[in-house]
């Protein structure tokens, strides 16, 4: 799981978010069998770097459900790591931003 989310980090900064959302779909596959997939933070972290690659990828639709989905595991606990935390708000105005002001083809 570890391994899946750390080679989805490096492509993510390589720009391959294609190849990251694949090693992400495995983290959370693997993540979602020895975790609760709606209060484990290992699943928020997952579902933050699900919604990145999304995003990266044009799919602002998916995007926005994965980082609703990392914020509902939030606000099931009482503190957060603020790296997450500050993902999630990143995030968020990020796809905003885009919904306000779409790229162009």
């Amino acid at each position: 799981m570890r391994a899946f989310r750390v080679l989805a980090g490096v492509r993510l900064r390589q720009g391959r978010a294609r190849e990251a959302l694949e090693y992400l779909e495995n983290a959370r596959a693997q993540s979602d069998r020895v975790h609760d997939a709606e209060r484990h933070l290992d699943a928020a972290a997952i579902r933050i770097q699900l919604a990145t690659a999304a995003f990266a990828l044009g799919d602002v639709d998916r995007a926005r459900a994965e980082i609703a989905a990392a914020a509902a595991i939030h606000a099931t606990h009482e503190t957060v790591p603020a790296r997450q935390s500050d993902a999630v708000r990143t995030l968020r105005a990020q796809i905003e931003a885009a919904q306000v002001d779409p790229p162009q083809p």
